[in-house]
C-alpha cells in the first residue's frame, strides 16, 4: 500500500509508485518507468502519466532503472541523459544489449540537443510540454502493441525544429502525430 506521497512501503529506497492496486478482470494498464535523478521532475512526470490511466514507477538513478527494467517489464521508459553515477545513454546501451529488454520504447527527455542524446525511440526537450509527451506515450505504446516483429526506434520533429503544439513521430512504415 502506498502512502500519500506515492511511496509505496515494499518499495526499496528510491522506487516510487503513483499507481493503486490493480484489480479487475480487464488487462492492467501500461506501466511507464520515469527515471531522472531531480526529484520534482519524477513528481511531475509521474502526476502527469498516471492522470492520463498509465501505472507509474519512478526510479532516480540508471542502476536502479535497470534493475526495475529486469524485474517488472515496463511498457515503455522516460529517461533523463544527466544524471549521476550512470547516466542515461549508458542505461540505453545497456537495456538494447538485453534480448528481454531491447524494445521497451525509450522516450528521453532531456535539456541536451537531439545530437548528444542517441539511442532513444523519441526526444522530448525539458521543460516538457503535457499534451506532447502524453502524444509521444501513446504513438510509442500503440507502434509497440501491433505485434510489430521489431521495434525500431522513431525520430521526433517539429516543422521548424522549434517546441510546438504537435509533433510528429517518423517510424519505419508509419506517421504518428501527437
Amino acid at each position: 500500500r502506498g502512502d500519500e506521497t506515492g511511496r509505496l512501503s515494499e518499495s526499496k529506497p528510491g522506487e516510487q509508485s503513483k499507481s493503486p492496486p490493480y484489480e479487475s478482470k480487464e488487462p492492467p494498464p501500461p506501466l511507464i518507468l520515469v527515471v531522472d535523478d531531480d526529484p520534482s521532475v519524477c513528481t511531475f512526470l509521474a502526476q502527469i502519466i498516471g492522470d492520463a490511466g498509465y501505472r507509474v514507477k519512478t526510479v532516480r538513478d540508471g542502476y536502479s532503472a535497470l534493475e526495475i527494467a529486469r524485474r517488472e517489464r515496463p511498457d515503455l521508459i522516460t529517461l533523463d541523459i544527466m544524471m549521476p553515477g550512470m547516466d542515461g545513454n549508458e542505461v540505453i546501451s545497456r537495456l538494447r544489449q538485453q534480448r528481454e529488454l531491447k524494445n521497451i520504447p525509450i522516450v528521453v527527455i532531456s535539456v541536451l540537443p537531439e545530437s548528444e542524446t542517441p539511442g532513444g525511440d523519441a526526444i522530448l526537450a525539458k521543460p516538457v510540454d503535457e499534451r506532447r509527451l502524453i502524444g509521444t506515450l501513446y504513438a510509442l505504446l500503440n507502434q509497440r502493441n501491433e505485434k510489430l516483429p521489431d521495434i525500431h526506434p522513431c525520430m521526433v520533429v517539429t516543422s521548424d525544429g522549434m517546441p510546438s503544439n504537435g509533433v510528429r513521430l517518423y517510424c519505419p512504415n508509419k506517421t504518428a502525430n501527437c
